[in-house]
Parts: C-alpha cells; sequence; structure tokens
C-alpha cells in the first residue's frame, strides 16, 4: 500500500492537535496550586495579604507595609526551612520567634480591632491540617 505525502502529513497534524488538546485539558483540569506556592513559608506574602485585605478591610496606607511585612516573614521561614542542619526543636524555636516579630510588627501597623481578628483568624489557620493548608508556625513532632 502506498502511503501519500497528503496522508502523512495528515496523520502528524492530528498527533500534534491531540497532543495540544492533551495537554491543555491537564492543564486546565489541574488542582489550583495552594496560595502562597512552593515558597516553604506555606502560604505566599501575596496570597495572604489578599486574604488579609478580605478578612481584615486593611487601608491602603495598611496594605504595603503589611505585604513587606508577610514577605519578610515567609523569607525568613523559606530559609529556615531550606537548612536541614537544625535540629526539629530549634527549628520549632525558631519558628516561633519569627511569628512572634511578625505579629509584633503588624501590631503596629493594624488597628487593635484588625490584630483581634487576625489573631483570631491566624490562630484557625494553624489548626488546620496538611490537606488544607497547614500554618507557617506549626511544625509537626510525633506525639503532638
Amino acid at each position: 500500500m502506498k502511503i501519500t505525502r497528503s496522508f502523512v502529513q495528515m496523520i502528524a497534524i492530528t498527533g500534534l492537535l491531540v497532543s495540544g488538546i492533551s495537554a491543555y485539558a491537564q492543564a486546565t483540569n489541574a488542582p489550583a496550586p495552594r496560595p502562597g506556592g512552593g515558597g516553604g513559608g506555606g502560604r505566599g506574602a501575596e496570597a495572604q495579604l489578599h486574604q488579609m485585605i478580605e478578612q481584615l478591610n486593611l487601608t491602603a496606607e495598611q496594605q504595603p507595609k503589611v505585604k513587606a511585612v508577610l514577605e519578610e516573614r515567609t523569607k525568613k521561614v523559606t530559609e529556615l526551612r531550606s537548612d536541614s542542619t537544625i535540629p526539629r526543636e530549634q527549628l520549632r524555636s525558631k519558628m516561633q520567634a519569627i511569628e512572634e516579630e511578625t505579629n509584633h510588627k503588624l501590631q503596629a501597623i493594624l488597628t487593635p480591632e484588625q490584630f483581634k481578628k487576625y489573631e483570631a483568624w491566624h490562630a484557625q489557620r494553624g489548626r488546620r491540617g496538611p490537606a488544607t493548608g497547614e500554618s507557617t508556625n506549626h511544625v509537626h513532632t510525633p506525639g503532638q
């Protein structure tokens, strides 16, 4: 059987179309990445800022200040988690220190009412498990 050039071209085009459609379907059906991406900090500063804007009604003046604090925390947490030489207990205490520093800075930016809402929201996030977005200040150890 003789295969014509146009038949081979048609098969090649069909293959490209099928692979393109398949790639598009995989991309659109893929689960959305967790807020914050893979920054190691659990939640990225940008995603958390958007939630805080919504939850706490941050003013235009507060937003860049809060964003800077969140970005600094994300950077510190990412650096800390990438250091595999730190023992687990030391990691825990350093993470808590980062959270305390962040809370102190946010308290200076937020109104007392906003900070109270933030603390409640932050505590609620800390109780979530790995499937729903672990808090940045929680390091799981056996027996917890």
